[in-house]
């Protein structure tokens, strides 16, 4: 062969070579992106599965706060309605006392809170 297209096979080869390293490094990015994007998908999916218990979490504390007020607004408008019946006693009494009057203000009061809860 001649030397010129010696020379001109020897710089295609390099090219050729070149290329191939080129399109091997190519490759090997390509498989580290790849790779990455499953890493990606797995957190994703585990990240959504946390959203979905979280979600259900607060769901069911929402539930027992609602519960929580019922019982809480029922408890305290008992309590409200005993404060209210004592304060009742409480001035019946004294009012009696101050009036002089010769039956006893509390057991007035109770005859009178025993009749109004047969009415009701």
């Amino acid at each position: 062969m001649k030397p010129w297209m010696e020379q001109q096979l020897s710089e295609q080869l390099e090219r050729d070579e070149k290329v191939l390293s080129q399109l091997s490094q190519l490759i090997s990015a390509q498989e580290m992106a790849e790779q990455q994007m499953m890493h990606d998908k797995e957190e994703q999916k585990s990240i959504v599965s946390r959203l979905d218990k979280q979600a259900a979490t607060l769901e069911k504390v929402t539930r027992q706060l609602d519960h929580f007020r019922s019982i809480l607004y029922e408890r305290s408008h008992y309590l409200a309605g005993k404060v209210e019946d004592s304060v009742r006693l409480t001035a019946s009494y004294l009012y009696n006392m101050s009036k002089g009057k010769d039956k006893n203000a509390i057991s007035m009061y109770i005859d009178n809170n025993e009749e109004s809860k047969t009415t009701k």
